[in-house]
């Protein structure tokens, strides 16, 4: 579908990876005077057919009517990152986009990823140490990172993708923020109030009935794959506003847990067998980036 005869601008888009701070990105850049973010921060406008069909007025009516003329617009979404028409989709309308990538240890990131999904009652899997035994899964393909890099380097431009690491916004957040705004064109002066916010911190908590959890995500998925409740009754729930009863639920069990509990360990046995997984991948990166990424091997 071409749409370039469009007038709207996107200057830049984010497209991953998923578990590495990119909702802090996304606040911090929506913060900044000089950017203005889709009013969602996930819109799957490039990786839902069904979306990218309604066109880029529909796009741009949706999530920028709140944009100022003097401000650059941009969205972050780490499902584009995986989604192999996206880079082709946001090329064909909007060619001078830049992108942002911020990649993080694919061990790790498996982790947040498992822990994020045993918290919402979603997982797909048992237990984190079946990752290795069960091939493919989601867990493992978001981890991995260099023939998707590739793909949109020969899509945009090595010069027009900034490559950033997760580790690097820990140890420094303001230098950090710093490098996206220099990339961008705009202030790097700009201090975002969310500067100093936790990142990442799903993999401390856990629901009190993880039970409840699961019953929403599993009633999530029947309305999802049944095309009559998809195309006849989810409107009308969305409508009554009866979702939010669903987030409500999940706030409401997140809350009843006194405290939070110690962050668990990966067993070292399964560790090693992701490193194991992840040396050639991580290997091919460093080829793409120029940086040592021996301490993602340890």
């Amino acid at each position: 579908m071409n749409m370039k005869d469009a007038k709207f601008k996107l200057d830049f888009i984010g497209i991953g990876v998923p578990r590495s701070g990119t909702t802090w990105i996304h606040n911090i850049l929506k913060d900044h005077p000089q950017i203005c973010m889709s009013s969602t921060k996930e819109t799957n406008f490039f990786n839902d057919d069904n979306e990218y069909n309604k066109g880029i007025s529909y796009y741009q009516e949706k999530y920028y009517k709140h944009c100022d003329n003097n401000q650059i617009r941009g969205e972050f979404h780490p499902g584009y990152f995986n989604y192999s028409n996206s880079a082709d989709r946001i090329k064909n309308n909007f060619p001078n986009s830049k992108v942002i990538i911020c990649l993080r240890n694919p061990v790790d990131r498996a982790y947040s990823h498992f822990s994020k999904h045993e918290l919402k009652g979603k997982k797909h899997l048992n237990k984190f140490s079946d990752i290795t035994k069960v091939i493919p899964n989601i867990y493992i393909d978001n981890s991995t990172y260099s023939s998707k890099i590739k793909k949109y380097i020969s899509v945009f431009g090595k010069n027009n993708i900034l490559i950033l690491f997760y580790n690097d916004l820990i140890e420094d957040p303001q230098n950090f923020s710093k490098k996206i705004y220099n990339f961008l064109g705009v202030s790097s002066d700009f201090t975002s109030p969310k500067i100093d916010r936790k990142i990442n911190f799903t993999g401390e908590r856990r629901a009190k009935f993880l039970f409840l959890n699961s019953i929403i995500f599993q009633t999530e998925r029947i309305f999802i794959k049944n095309k009559f409740l998809n195309k006849y009754v989810l409107p009308i729930i969305k409508k009554l506003r009866i979702h939010n009863l669903r987030k409500l639920i999940f706030r409401l069990n997140m809350d009843l847990k006194n405290k939070k509990t110690d962050k668990k360990e990966i067993d070292e046995e399964t560790k090693q067998k992701l490193i194991e997984i992840f040396n050639p991948d991580i290997e091919e990166l460093e080829k793409i980036t120029g940086k040592d990424l021996s301490f993602w091997k340890q």
